[in-house]
């Protein structure tokens, strides 16, 4: 497993380094891409938008998350 390598000195590789820029490169853009739909939704109908908020809220609140965090996108 990668954590056991990373954990005891390991390096990442090439291959390694391309994959994650190429994953953080689609999740940033798919964050874009959802935050302007979330702003159009808001501008056509606020009470949508609000209620969209209020379930992924709900969703996510079943994820976990970490003590402290205020990670926004």
């Amino acid at each position: 497993m990668l954590a056991n390598k990373y954990q005891h000195g390991g390096q990442h590789s090439l291959a390694e380094i391309a994959r994650l820029e190429t994953l953080l490169a689609a999740h940033t853009a798919a964050v874009k891409t959802f935050k302007s739909a979330v702003i159009d939704l808001g501008q056509a109908d606020a009470t949508a938008r609000d209620l969209l908020v209020k379930l992924l809220s709900r969703v996510n609140a079943g994820l976990g998350t970490t003590q402290g965090s205020t990670t926004t996108h």
